[in-house]
């Protein structure tokens, strides 16, 4: 029993000594716990932009926006481990789920932080930075987003922080502007975002036709404009679909999509940038997405540039910088506010000016600015981020050399103050000479060309520095010097020195080192000499096949002697002659060598001063005399005539006739005749006109006989051959000719000869039957080749010619040339072509564009000697050029450049909104204002488009100016053409689509918004043919009406139907009337309920009243009777159907009032819910008293020790007592 009393002492001991010690741990344990979270330690919260300090004001769904808190810690009272939470607002949403240290500017951590999006918390766990560390100040900022399941409509938002001490940080008003929607007119979309866990990833989003038109193509191009990125190709995906919009607005999204990437590759990339064309879209949408690799890890507030371009037949649909802003939450404000110091100095520490440094930042190799130092040689760049930078000299001061290394900065190279300075020194650039001499080579001025100055110019690397005059010295010498050059550039590179000179007239200039020869060409020139033959055309045959002549210059042969033929066509021409002696001009003459015989020679010039050598020969000449004799027994009949007529021939044709009469005692002569016909003498010989009843007879000569024998006659016929000397050798050594009378043979068959092609008929009868008979010849059969033409005029001088044209031929040919139309200038002017015969040349012709390049050599005899010549062309040789001769064409060839013509049509119609626009157009392209090949046309098949390949780039040496007009009138269309880019050439046809306009006014049936429920504006919605196209907002201030103006009034050629909709206003029914619109409202009720409560100790002093009075008031004015509350209706009132708004549509404010003053009484009224308005009246009773108030929580501990000591004590005596009682 002992045992068991001891063991329950003791067991009872250590309980109370638990309890004590728990006790008195209290209050120790409570503050430790309280000091591990820090709630005092922020001492500004706010929202802002992206850069940290702007604030935000307004922001829409999906923005985002950095949540920024500062922090001060107190000294000595924040350890290791310890915490502090930082609540987000509710309304607000944490972008994602991170964590991050919060460093010094030595890179020290401070704390860790912990950003939850789950319990929109910010915790930040402090390091042991903070128990070795004072005044620790700070801040960190947080990518946050306005909470869409909160916030669910746009308002303004009044936002607080309220930390876990109470204290509250008011963020200011919020403007949430909420979903805006897309644009229902939208035809193309780019936005872009980083990817949340993987910040060198940028996606990116095209979304194409999202308002579902009509569109032959669209063409997009995406380049990207921020350096070191590049695309992701394998990430790049095409869908197609139909873009649809909420009702009443919203966000697009495609439906029904499909995957057609396959039908768009391989993709067109060039370099930073691809093309994607959608061809003949019919309502249908695309939706391109693409990632984007980013060839470093982007720091905060990083923006990176991306270019969208969009069109469709010359209309441009976009063309903007789509910019994505890095945020990045961190724990400190790494904006672009850093900076680089540059100081320059010589070696011995002279300041230097005007050094200029460029800085490049490392990750993404772009240049962010340049530095150029003052004249303290400090110099500066700021806005830059805490990165990698280098810093190269673009620049040297003068008189410096610039530096040959570039120079590093490191994150760790920036101060406490956000800066770094860096000291560069220069060294000076030395200084050379340069020294030179002009030499003349002009044959000691011979022709005094030589100036009396001249102007050197002194370049450096190929760029003049210097240009001075240089004049002879006393010696003679034309000596220049250039000193005190730098040797170096601006790079550090030695430079290289050269000198020229300004041109010298007449002089070629030659540099060798630092000298200059110059040389200088006599001036030369040409004579030209013709020979020009007076001879009748060489009727004699005495001009010979050639003659020598000789050039004189100041009397003094010049060269060896020239031969002159028809070959030459009597000409030649000396050329490269020097045109001065001494300085003075030379006179040349030509003169010709030996003698010609049977010609005289003489000397002059042409109109253009050209040297003429005339040779002169008088044709000899010859006369024809003959006498009439009458055998007529002296005209015993009377039968003579007064006159006969004689017939001179040459070579057997007649050329000319005399008349001879008694008074020339019957003779004649032909005087001043040619004697030579071609070289050959001339064979002359008479005939005579038939006298009647005469008979003709000659001698041979040209004495004339005729004898009367009556009825006698004479027929006399002669062979005539034109057939040009029977140059083609086809004609007969003899033929046959018959003699009719009347048409009857007479006599047999008569052969003319070539010895003698002339036959007489004699004793003739003249007469049969006493009429006159008709003689006639005719020749016997044909002569091949020839026509007979047969004159029986005359009896006495019949002449049967017979003619053959020697057959002629010509030779034609055409210059052709192979040098896209002399695109670079190199065609000469003329070209001389030769003509050979039988390989012999014997002409010669000049061919020129006047001529367009063809050449004839024409009226050429095709035979010689019967066998037919063959004739061949050369030509002289044309520089630059290959000669190609085909036939008698010949071909020049030379390759010039080319270029391409690319023509698009635009149509500027509302995408032939009224059905004018034609299925087709033609185009003419023009070279030079010149037609280029056919007409082309354009339609939607081909995309109204069209490029013309391999033209000539130059035409005679100058850039060809293309141009490309429409052939095609397009009626009720204007034409603008833009020719200044011929790689894209714009015909852009605008027409003005008929318009329309739809005006509509709004009326409220809602007793005259009572409520208040009126809005301050409706959305009145434009419909075209069922489709949503515009919106309008109608509002009081328009008097509620609304109007749709500049409408289009067709739609692919067929009037449009115009309806329109409301957006829905709540609690109104809408009645809509042609374009009228009604909106109906029934005006809400409320009610006011009053409760008295008394708080009076159940009115221990019975001084309550039976009842009393209240007064409801509505915006502070009286709303009807007062009414009594008492007992029996438990203290209580309902006024009911009462307005639940006033008319600016407020809700009106119901209070009540107690009427009158209760004695004894306080009076509170709680108003803040009007369906239970509560009225406390208080009184206190006399006998009632309030206990003493104060620290509870402290006495507490102290009440519970108090009571635990006494159990102990009591404890302890009761089991001293029963311990004693048991001994």
């Amino acid at each position: 029993m002992e045992s068991k009393l001891k063991i329950i002492g003791k067991k009872l001991l250590v309980v109370m000594v638990s309890c004590l010690m728990l006790l008195g741990m209290t209050p120790v344990m409570r503050q430790a716990f309280a000091e591990t979270q820090h709630d005092d330690v922020i001492t500004d919260v706010k929202l802002t932009k992206e850069d940290l300090t702007t604030p935000v004001g307004s922001i829409g769904y999906g923005q985002q926006m950095q949540f920024v808190a500062k922090f001060s810690l107190p000294n000595n009272k924040v350890h290791t481990g310890d915490k502090t939470v930082i609540p987000v607002p509710k309304e607000l949403e944490i972008y994602k789920k991170e964590t991050f240290p919060v460093k010094n500017a030595n890179g020290d951590t401070i704390a860790n932080v912990v950003v939850d999006p789950a319990t929109k918390t910010i915790t930040m766990t402090y390091t042991d930075y903070v128990e070795s560390h004072s005044d620790i100040t700070g801040s960190l900022h947080v990518t946050v987003i306005v909470d869409s399941n909160i916030v669910k409509t746009a308002k303004k938002l009044h936002l607080k922080v309220t930390m876990g001490n109470g204290a509250s940080f008011d963020l200011g008003e919020l403007d949430y502007k909420g979903i805006q929607g897309d644009s229902p007119d939208e035809s193309l979309m780019k936005w872009s975002f980083f990817d949340k866990d993987d910040p060198t990833i940028l996606h990116c989003r095209i979304r194409v036709n999202a308002k579902g038109g009509n569109f032959p193509y669209i063409s997009v191009k995406d380049t990207l404009e921020s350096p070191s990125v590049s695309y992701l190709k394998e990430s790049l995906q095409i869908k197609k679909g139909k873009w649809e919009l909420p009702a009443g607005g919203g966000y697009y999204t495609l439906k029904n999509e499909i995957d057609v990437t396959n039908q768009f590759k391989p993709i067109t990339y060039s370099g930073n940038s691809f093309t994607v064309r959608f061809n003949n879209i019919q309502g249908e949408g695309y939706a391109i997405k693409y990632d984007v690799k980013l060839g470093y890890t982007p720091v905060n507030q990083e923006k990176i540039k991306n270019r969208i371009f969009g069109e469709t037949n010359g209309q441009v649909l976009i063309n903007t910088v789509v910019e994505a802003t890095y945020q990045q939450s961190g724990g400190e404000a790494n904006g672009y506010n850093y900076t680089i110091k540059i100081h320059k100095e010589s070696e011995d520490g002279q300041n230097l000016k005007g050094a200029v440094f460029e800085v490049i930042r490392n990750s993404s190799h772009a240049k962010v600015g340049e530095i150029t130092t003052d004249s303290n040689g400090n110099g500066s760049l700021g806005g830059l981020l805490k990165d990698n930078y280098t810093i190269r000299e673009k620049k040297a001061p003068e008189g410096y050399i610039p530096l040959d290394s570039d120079i590093h900065v490191t994150p760790a190279d920036f101060g406490a103050d956000k800066a770094v300075l860096k000291t560069i020194k220069n060294k000076k650039n030395p200084k050379i000479n340069i020294c030179g001499e002009k030499k003349w080579n002009d044959n000691n001025n011979q022709d005094k060309k030589r100036p009396d100055k001249i102007t050197v110019i002194l370049l450096a690397n190929g760029n003049p520095i210097q240009n001075p005059d240089v004049r002879p010295d006393e010696n003679g010498k034309w000596k220049y010097s250039f000193t005190g050059l730098p040797k170096y550039d601006d790079k550090g590179t030695e430079i290289t020195y050269t000198v020229k000179e300004e041109p010298v007239k007449d002089y070629k200039s030659k540099v060798e080192g630092y000298n200059i020869t110059n040389s200088y060409k006599p001036e030369e020139t040409s004579v030209k000499v013709t020979k020009k033959w007076d001879d009748a055309d060489n009727q004699d045959g005495k001009r010979p096949e050639n003659i020598k002549v000789q050039l004189y210059g100041n009397d003094k042969k010049v060269g060896d002697e020239v031969t002159l033929n028809e070959g030459n066509k009597w000409t030649h021409t000396w050329t490269k002659l020097p045109k001065n002696e001494a300085g003075n001009p030379i006179e040349y003459t030509v003169k010709e060598v030996g003698k010609i015989d049977n010609y005289t020679t003489s000397y002059g010039k042409d109109s253009q001063g050209n040297l003429i050598i005339c040779n002169k020969h008088t044709p000899e000449k010859t006369k024809v005399e003959g006498e009439k004799t009458w055998d007529d027994a002296d005209d015993q009949d009377g039968k003579r005539p007064t006159s006969i007529t004689v017939n001179l021939l040459a070579n057997g044709k007649k050329v000319a006739e005399k008349t001879v009469t008694k008074d020339d005692n019957w003779k004649y002569s032909f005087t001043d005749l040619p004697k030579y016909e071609g070289g050959k003498e001339i064979e002359y010989t008479v005939t005579e006109n038939p006298v009647g009843e005469y008979n003709f007879s000659s001698n041979g000569g040209y004495n004339i006989k005729n004898s009367y024998t009556p009825g006698k006659t004479s027929v006399t016929v002669t062979k005539r051959w034109d057939d040009a000397g029977n140059q083609d050798g086809k004609r007969p050594n003899s033929i046959k000719v018959q003699l009719y009378g009347d048409d009857e043979k007479v006599g047999d068959e008569v052969e003319l000869t070539d010895g003698n092609w002339t036959h007489t008929w004699n004793d003739l009868p003249e007469k049969k039957a006493g009429k006159t008979i008709k003689y006639t010849v005719k020749e016997v059969g044909t002569v091949d080749g020839y026509t007979t033409n047969i004159d029986n005029s005359n009896t006495g001088n019949i002449i049967i010619c017979n003619k053959h044209t020697p057959e002629k031929t010509k030779v034609e040919g055409e210059k052709t040339w192979n040098d896209a139309d002399d695109q670079d200038g190199k065609r000469p002017k003329e070209i001389t072509v030769n003509l050979l015969a039988n390989g012999k040349k014997v002409k010669e012709a000049k061919v020129t564009a006047d001529t367009n390049w063809k050449y004839s050599f024409t009226d050429l005899p095709k035979y010689e000697k019967g066998q037919e010549i063959k004739y061949t062309v050369t030509e002289n040789a044309v520089a630059e050029y290959t000669p190609e001769i085909n036939g008698h064409n010949i071909k020049n060839s030379y390759t010039p450049e080319e270029t391409s013509v690319t023509v698009t049509k635009g149509w500027n119609d509302a995408n032939d909104q009224d059905g004018k626009r034609p299925k087709s157009i033609k185009v003419q392209l023009y070279g030079d204002n010149e037609k280029v090949g056919d007409e082309v046309e354009l339609s939607e098949g081909n995309g109204w488009t069209h490029t013309w390949t391999k033209l000539p780039k130059k035409a005679k040496g100058k850039d060809i100016k293309y141009e490309v007009k429409e052939v095609t009138k397009v009626d009720g269309y204007t034409t603008e053409i833009d020719n200044s880019n011929i790689g894209n050439i714009r015909i852009l046809n605008s027409h003005t689509p008929e318009t329309t306009e739809i005006k509509g006014k709004k009326t409220w049936n809602d007793g005259d918004n009572q409520d208040g429920n009126r809005p301050k504006e409706i959305t009145v919605n434009l419909l075209a043919n069922g489709k949503k196209i515009k919106e309008a907002k109608a509002t009081a201030d328009t008097n509620w009406e609304y109007s749709f103006t500049d409408l289009p009034k067709y739609e692919g050629g067929k009037e449009i139907e115009y309806t329109v909709t409301e957006n829905t206003v709540k609690g109104y029914s809408t009645d809509i009337k042609g374009y009228d619109i009604e909106n109906s409202y029934t005006p809400k009720k409320t009610s006011v309920m009053v409760t008295k409560r008394w708080n009076d100790s159940n009115d221990k002093d019975k001084i309550r009243p039976d009842s009393i009075k209240v007064q409801l008031y509505a915006n502070g004015e009286k709303k009807g009777e007062a009414v009594q509350l008492k007992a029996e209706n438990k203290w209580t009132y309902t006024w009911k159907d009462l307005p639940q708004k006033e008319e600016n549509g407020k809700d009106i404010k119901y209070t009540v009032k107690e009427v009158g003053k209760l004695k004894g009484y306080t009076v509170k009224v709680d108003d803040k819910n009007h369906g239970n308005i509560i009225i406390t009246n208080t009184h206190t009773p006399k006998d009632v008293t309030n206990p003493e108030t104060g620290d509870s929580n402290r006495l507490i501990p102290y009440i519970l020790m108090l009571l635990l000591s006494v159990t102990a004590f009591m404890g302890i005596f009761t089991f001293r007592k029963l311990r004693r009682s048991r001994l």
